[in-house]
């Protein structure tokens, strides 16, 4: 197989000069126990350098054969693996499942760049192609938050059949097939959430690094530009420098932002705090005790942010994992970050019975 190359993933890949020409295979379906999942991606570029994967192991290794045939004759193809007809030939494979990946030339840069710019501003698209059958000319769209489409060329029908599922995609993050007009569509989400982490010390440093290598934009926050640099916290994207009144007056946090309270003490917490619960964002957590965290929401609560709005705090932030460490408590706080994201069903099960009783915050006293 090909070198793989770190430090890029596969949209950068394509959205970047040298995509024409390369070779992606895209994961479109698995059943049963399957390595990968569903919009896992695998890049060849014609250096024969990959970025990405589709699960690894011998599958992978058919998927980069396929692809070098895809890159000579430029011919699309769809790929069926039954895993317990490969462990049977000795492959080494006991997930028994299925897995579907589309292989294909890249000749629509122009949607992969225009994702890309969207990801990097924040935005979430929508990303439609045919699979089935494979077609040689046009065949993909890319579509904005609205369903309105913004590039690439599809046959009829593509478009209906991105916006009958688009909501659902945009919603969950959970790709879908269609079928429509004899076309097989997968619709893919493109989206790369903001997380604001207020706070670069140690903690806050290790949260930013782990939270990018899960698909995070992360912006830091922090009053000492010792602390707040490239250099200290390289996994966030960008860097936000000043005493915390005033950068909170200026930064926005949109509404699917998730915030996490990370910062050195008390007179730091409560004004990112609150700024977080004013905002509509999407998740606000906040490190520290539940006696902390009580009083905090009390000070908040009496400045007129309701009270279900401070219901939906997550604090102690983090999953219980028993943490101990700076690295095992970021890892507990993107973990939970991670499952608010992916819509885990119950997540009682996963969180320690924890948080602050809010109808007993005392938000009537002076």
């Amino acid at each position: 197989m090909g070198t793989e190359r770190s430090g890029e993933d596969w949209l950068e890949v394509l959205a970047g000069p040298l995509a024409e020409g390369a070779v992606l295979a895209t994961v479109v379906e698995t059943r049963g126990s399957a390595p990968g999942r569903e919009s896992s991606h695998l890049v060849l570029q014609g250096d024969g350098r990959l970025v990405g994967t589709v699960g690894g192991g011998c599958m992978e290794a058919d998927v980069y054969a396929a692809a070098t045939r895809v890159r000579r004759d430029g011919a699309p193809r769809l790929l069926c693996f039954h895993l317990s007809d490969m462990e049977a030939h000795g492959s080494g494979l006991i997930c028994g499942g299925e897995v579907r990946v589309f292989v294909e030339t890249v000749r629509d840069a122009e949607v992969f760049r225009r994702a890309g710019l969207a990801r990097e501003a924040g935005d979430t698209v929508l990303v439609a192609t045919v699979v089935e059958p494979p077609v040689e000319g046009p065949g993909r769209l890319l579509l904005d938050a609205g369903l309105a489409p913004l590039a690439g060329q599809a046959p009829p029908g593509v478009l209906e059949a991105a916006r009958e599922v688009g909501a659902a995609v945009l919603a969950d993050e959970v790709p879908r097939r269609v079928r429509r007009g004899g076309l097989e569509v997968f619709v893919e989400c493109v989206a790369a959430p903001e997380l604001v982490v207020f706070g670069a010390g140690h903690v806050g440093r290790q949260v930013a690094a782990l939270a990018a290598a899960c698909g995070f934009r992360v912006t830091a926050v922090d009053d000492r530009e010792a602390f707040c640099n490239p250099t200290a916290v390289p996994g966030a994207r960008s860097h936000v420098v000043g005493e915390f009144t005033e950068v909170l007056a200026r930064l926005p946090i949109r509404a699917s932002a998730y915030c996490v309270v990370l910062t050195r003490g008390h007179a730091q917490d409560e004004p990112c705090l609150e700024a977080a619960l004013r905002s509509e964002a999407r998740f606000v957590g906040v490190i520290g005790s539940r006696a902390k965290i009580h009083r905090l929401l009390e000070r908040i609560g009496r400045r007129g942010v309701p009270r279900g709005r401070l219901a939906q705090v997550h604090g102690p932030l983090g999953l219980d994992i028993g943490a101990r460490t700076v690295e095992e408590i970021a890892l507990a706080i993107v973990a939970e970050l991670v499952a608010v994201r992916r819509g885990v069903d119950s997540p009682a099960a996963l969180f320690r019975t924890k948080g602050v009783r809010v109808d007993r915050l005392r938000l009537d006293e002076s």
